[in-house]
């Protein structure tokens, strides 16, 4: 019994993993700068050896082409350069569980 006053015990929480398939993610409007190219280019060149072993490991959606919600919720990290100052691409990957890196 609770004691009178006291509030009542939280809910048990179950924590779901989902499975997702990318693991690192650079949703892009598009490649408007200059240095969003070199950047581009940059980490494509990093991620070339991983994405030959899995090709879903660094994957480069623009904005129009993707469903911008189911894609940052299919993947573990986001890329978020941080454009001119604060970026809400930062919110969105939060939002849909997607950890952003700036």
């Amino acid at each position: 019994p609770l004691a009178r006053g006291a509030p009542p015990p939280p809910p048990e929480y179950t924590i779901v993993q989902e499975e997702k398939a990318i693991k690192v993610l650079w949703l892009t409007g598009g490649m408007r700068r200059e240095w969003d190219r070199e950047l581009r280019a940059k980490m494509e060149g990093i991620f070339r050896d991983k994405n030959r072993e899995d090709e879903n490991y660094f994957r480069i959606l623009t904005v129009e082409e993707s469903d911008v919600g189911k894609s940052l919720k299919n993947a573990h990290f986001c890329f978020c350069p941080e454009e001119d100052g604060f970026s809400r691409r930062v919110v969105q990957a939060a939002a849909f569980g997607c950890i952003p890196v700036i």
